[in-house]
């Protein structure tokens, strides 16, 4: 057709649409099989010409067989997996037929095999349904019956030996209808759970189950090793009369007591030992061995001796786990003990003593090695709670312990005797008269690595009731990072030890802080980071007794707050002991009534540092140096602040020395806000040549006030 274009408004264009519009009118014909033709004419169409064929331009027929035909269609897998264009799911398919050409083999992944219909088969590793071995045609594993017999590796049922076993034999204790191995009725129980004990192969477990249970006799028992552990809550009441070891008392075996010898003299550090004779010492054995040098000045009985374990034994010679802490000398009367210890752990066990006042001891170990005592409870024992003697790594966590109040003694927690390594850690202990002590009645060795940490201790009320107790007999421990707190008149910490470390401690009450056991020489003291909350009008940090001289005291980083005296070494009666060097630095002090650190040499040659110090509120003077008739080596006061000393207004002053020469006062910063007639630096009797430069004092009424001709005085600054 005649395409006319339209340019409308063009009169033109319009007048030609209008001639074809009546051209195509005057020839419409009424049929709809004809079709307009270019001049205006209706016809049929013409047929159209097309070529059939199988190549290329021709067409292909209605009828065509090709039309039909299977072809393989292009690759198209990825449409159908997870997430394509056309997912099939699993459930969609047809039913599957019973082949097993899809199951599951050892080399490739598959559906699980047909199910067998049988009850008692179940699918083994090589994909075939199976009854298992013991089986028994649904009767699973046959029980022979037997609390002491156990399944082993070889699927077989047996009794374990001791040594070399994975199990634990097991004896259930019950009360009546509880359906164990041993039934107590709440009468005599302790009849029950010492057959219990006698029968339990060594390295055994006794499982108590809930009830109480109440025991007119102690419960014993010597050369077993073995663990009696509570399910849910278990109370044992002991109704026995007053005695030691009334409660349960479980000891290893004396092979031979002082009578071995060492052949040769040996060194601090030495590994091996020669004895004299075995005596039937094996590996894994405890010896202990000691000398007749005289420990404690004050102590005519306690000698030098140490608790060690055998690593190995060939005939007469011997090597420990560890080095010697010191030397033994031939000359020196060295004896040896030997031990068989026992192995036991005691778990979640309440235990009822009969009296708080009494001699009653709750729990007694005695010779042990690698024994725990955890999640225990325990209360009115008067003598002890939970006691260790001459014991090797043992470990006493998560218990409470409470109302151990036996005048002179009450113990919560003791460790007697040449116990070594020990920790006491994460216990509550309440109302005893020493919650945890290190102690002795054999005198023949010393407690040696006690590790006290992270404990709540609440000390008694009765005479002499110092929380932890270190007697002298102690060699060395270290009290870390617990809450104590001690009644009036009585100090945290009693500190017999040769060797101490007590840091991170909360010390509440009483004196506060920490105070001397014994006449042990060569002390060697570490007093840390403690937070110290004396009661008013009491306390110190440290406040030293008695005439020992000790090797070094350091006393640093603590807290101090209320009390007497921040330390003390050596008082106005001249009764404290005294150390070679003494390191007082990085404190705070904050309302002493008195003094903040007052030393006095109870030996020549003293060695003394305090520096860094904060002081604030102090009622007298807050460094307080005496030689006390001796003589300091070395003296450095330095880069301490001191705010408001002599607030008592009694002449004290920022630092004081007496009879003090050749000292170092420099870099202090004192000022007293309520301008008293106190001094900043002063220095009295024999005091000479001391220098005393770069000072700032504030506010006193004598700032720096010097004896003697010799000094060196400059740099200070008044203001």
């Amino acid at each position: 057709m005649v395409k006319y274009k339209s340019t409308f408004p063009d009169g033109e264009a319009v007048d030609a649409a209008l001639t074809v519009a009546a051209k195509i009118e005057e020839h419409r014909q009424g049929s709809g099989t004809k079709f307009l033709k270019d001049d205006f004419t209706w016809a049929e169409p013409a047929a159209p010409s097309l070529t059939f064929g199988t190549t290329s331009g021709t067409a292909c027929e209605g009828n065509d067989a090709r039309l039909s035909d299977d072809r393989t269609p292009k690759a198209h897998a990825a449409s159908h997996k997870s997430a394509g264009a056309d997912a099939i799911k699993l459930d969609e398919l047809a039913a599957p037929d019973d082949v097993t050409t899809l199951n599951a083999s050892t080399s490739i992944h598959g559906l699980c095999p047909r199910l067998s219909g049988v009850s008692t088969e179940f699918l083994n590793g090589l994909g075939e349904w199976a009854t298992p071995e013991g089986g028994s045609g649904g009767t699973g594993l046959t029980y022979p019956g037997s609390s002491t017999v156990y399944l082993n590796g070889n699927g077989a049922w047996s009794t374990p030996t001791a040594s070399g076993s994975v199990f634990k034999p097991g004896i259930y204790i019950g009360r009546t209808g509880s359906g164990a191995d041993y039934i107590c009725d709440g009468v005599e129980d302790n009849v029950q759970i010492q057959a219990a004990i006698d029968a339990i192969p060594a390295g055994g477990v006794i499982y108590i189950l809930p009830g109480t249970y109440y025991c007119a006799v102690r419960i014993t028992k010597t050369g077993k090793s073995f663990s009696i552990i509570g399910i849910g809550t278990v109370n044992i009441i002991f109704t026995t009369s007053a005695a030691l070891y009334n409660g349960l008392d479980f000891r290893g075996t004396c092979l031979f007591s002082e009578t071995g010898t060492i052949t040769s003299s040996v060194s601090q550090g030495d590994y091996v030992i020669t004895l004299g004779s075995a005596g039937g010492l094996v590996a894994g054995d405890l010896i202990n061995i000691s000398n007749n040098i005289k420990w404690d000045a004050t102590d005519n009985d306690q000698r030098c001796g140490e608790m060690y374990e055998i690593d190995s034994i060939s005939g007469t010679t011997v090597t420990l786990t560890e080095p010697l802490i010191r030397a033994y000398s031939t000359s020196n009367g060295i004896t040896v003990s030997g031990y068989h210890p026992i192995e036991i752990h005691i778990e979640n066990i309440n235990i009822k003593m009969g009296s708080e006042s009494l001699d009653h001891m709750a729990l007694t170990l005695m010779i042990t090695k690698g024994s725990s005592v955890r999640d225990c409870k325990i209360e009115n024992a008067g003598l002890a709670g939970i006691s260790f003697y001459e014991s090797y790594n043992m470990e006493i966590s998560g218990c409470e312990i409470r109302h151990c109040l036996k005048a002179g003694s009450g113990y919560g927690i003791s460790l007697w005797s040449g116990c070594a390594v020990a920790a006491v850690h994460h216990n509550h202990i309440a109302n005893c008269r020493h919650c945890i002590a290190a102690n002795t009645n054999t005198y023949i060795n010393l407690n040696r690595k006690i590790h006290i940490h992270h404990n709540i201790i609440i000390g008694g009320t009765i005479t002499g009731a110092q929380p932890v107790d270190a007697h002298q007999q102690t060699n060395d421990w270290v009290v870390d990072s617990n809450i104590i707190v001690c009644r009036s008149g009585l100090y945290c910490i009693n500190q017999g030890a040769k060797y101490a470390t007590i840091t991170n401690n909360w010390l509440f009450g009483g004196q506060g802080g920490i105070a001397p056991r014994g006449d042990v020489s060569g002390k060697q003291v570490v007093i840390k980071d403690n937070y110290i909350f004396p009661l008013a009008g009491q306390g110190y940090i440290y406040r030293g007794f008695g005439t020992p001289v000790g090797t070094s005291m350091e006393i640093v980083g603590n807290h101090f707050y209320g009390g007497q005296y921040g330390v003390m070494l050596n008082d106005d009666s001249d009764e404290g002991e005294s150390y070679l060097n003494i390191t007082v630095k990085d404190n705070f002090m904050y309302d002493v009534a008195y003094d903040g650190v007052v030393i006095k040499a109870n030996a020549a040659d003293v060695n003394v540092d305090i520096s860094n110090n904060y002081f604030k509120g102090i009622g007298g003077d807050a460094v307080y140096l005496d030689s006390n008739s001796n003589s300091f080596d070395f003296v450095a006061v330095s880069n301490n602040v001191i705010i408001d000393p002599n607030e008592n207004n009694s002449g004290g002053s920022g630092v004081c020395l007496v009879n003090t020469s050749y000292a170092i006062v420099d870099g202090n910063k004192m000022y007293d806000s309520n301008s008293r007639s106190g001094y900043g630096v002063r220095t009295t009797g024999t005091s000479d040549y001391n220098v005393v430069i770069n000072n700032v004092a504030r506010g006193m009424g004598t700032k720096y006030s010097l004896v003697g001709e010799h000094n060196q005085d400059s740099g200070n600054i008044t203001m």
